[in-house]
């Protein structure tokens, strides 16, 4: 056999087996290239099948959950194996665990917590429902552990009420301070709905309400009072703090207005009592002014106080003076005793008067005796006595000289009855 050329294609040498003597001739078999080809291409689909196979029937990866989804509940460790008498026993403890839990849950619905958290009260929910599940399963351990937890949840949702209600209460006074009267309405009637009864709640959302109306009346006050229109510029003003006692506005608007009243009072007090001063009428003069110191304790009012009655004093005092002088002229000794008491007593610096007022009293009571002497029979020393006390009185009066001679004639007459 030639060796080939590099040129020359490379040619398969045939191997030829060895025929065995006695063997027939061997059959010449030559196999279709293409069929060659196809079985290459059989054996690696194949062997990619086997390797991919698994990765396409693995399941698919579970999808992400929800934002804010509740986690779901761990699954419930397996009921103990009761005896009945347990079993009853662990039933009662679940119907007391569930009527105090339906309780609680009572309570807090009537704060509508489906409005400030609904996720919480509807996972509470679903506990109770589990609970009532493996109640009526006849599974009362798993009933209780259940029931307990949806008590912690109640527990904690109604442990959120009172910030709540904070909260939502100074949100609404600021509101209302800033003259957003539909925003805090809507914070008062959120916390009204956590508790209905809240009496600052329910005044708030009253005032809220009568916003408009108060700022209303709040103008027309200030309106009238720039006019001078007393009378209505206080009724706007008190309509106002009828529909909303915490007006500033109203209340001060009210201050001003009792202010200047009392400025006015105080002026027509005060003309009033120098008026009745320079007329003479003290008492009433002392009236006047002191109305004007209740109103405006004043230096000018209570000088002119100090001043009526001063005046008033001694106007009182020349009064009985001038009674007593009269009376004393007309020997009327008990009313001139009388007017000489006032005048001490209006006055007790005045010393010079109680030498008078002791000779008014001593006058009065000599009177009295002699009238009783001669209305009744008296004794001739008795006669004689008053006599000698009548004659010591130097300057008598007709009165007392018409007394005096009826003694004497007294006198006489027990002398000629005497044997």
């Amino acid at each position: 056999m030639a060796n080939p050329r590099p040129s020359d294609p490379l040619q398969p040498t045939r191997l030829t087996p060895r025929v065995a003597d006695d063997a027939p001739p061997a059959r010449r078999f030559a196999a279709p290239r293409g069929a060659v080809l196809w079985l290459l291409l059989s054996l690696g689909l194949c062997l990619a099948a086997l390797f991919a196979l698994p990765r396409l029937m693995a399941p698919p990866p579970a999808p992400p959950a929800a934002p804010g989804a509740a986690p779901s509940q761990p699954e419930e460790p397996p009921d103990p194996i009761l005896t009945p008498a347990e079993k009853a026993a662990a039933r009662l403890d679940a119907q007391q665990a569930l009527a105090a839990l339906l309780t609680t849950s009572d309570r807090l619905a009537g704060r509508s917590p489906q409005d400030w958290q609904a996720e919480g009260w509807r996972a509470a929910q679903g506990r109770i429902a589990d609970g009532e599940r493996a109640y009526r399963q006849e599974r009362y351990p798993a009933a209780i552990r259940i029931y307990a937890d949806a008590a912690r949840q109640l527990a904690a949702l109604e442990a959120m009420v009172p910030g709540l209600i904070h909260d939502r209460l100074q949100a609404g006074l600021r509101a209302l301070d800033a003259g957003d009267s539909v925003h805090a309405a809507q914070f008062f009637r959120q916390l009204l709905k956590i508790d209905p009864q809240h009496a600052a709640g329910r005044e708030a959302l009253a005032r809220a309400e009568a916003f408009e109306r108060v700022q209303a009346l709040l103008a027309e006050g200030m309106a009238y009072e720039r006019m001078d229109d007393i009378p209505k510029a206080r009724a706007a003003f008190e309509a106002a703090l009828a529909l909303d006692g915490a007006t500033v506005a109203a209340s001060e608007g009210l201050a001003r207005l009792t202010e200047t009243d009392s400025a006015e009072a105080y002026a027509k007090a005060m003309s009033s009592g120098y008026e009745a001063l320079a007329a003479a009428r003290y008492d009433e003069a002392r009236s006047a002014f002191e109305r004007a110191r209740k109103l405006n304790p004043t230096t000018a009012a209570q000088d002119a106080l100090a001043q009526s009655i001063e005046r008033g004093v001694a106007a009182r005092i020349a009064a009985a003076l001038a009674s007593a002088e009269r009376n004393e002229k007309a020997e009327r000794w008990d009313e001139a005793a009388r007017a000489y008491a006032t005048a001490l007593g209006l006055d007790k610096g005045l010393t010079d008067l109680k030498p008078k007022a002791d000779n008014a009293r001593a006058r009065a009571a000599l009177a009295r005796e002699i009238a009783d002497a001669l209305a009744a029979p008296a004794s001739r020393p008795t006669l004689l006595a008053l006599l000698a006390r009548v004659q010591r009185i130097g300057s008598a009066g007709p009165r007392l000289r018409a007394q005096q001679k009826q003694l004497e004639k007294a006198l006489r007459a027990l002398e000629q009855a005497a044997p």
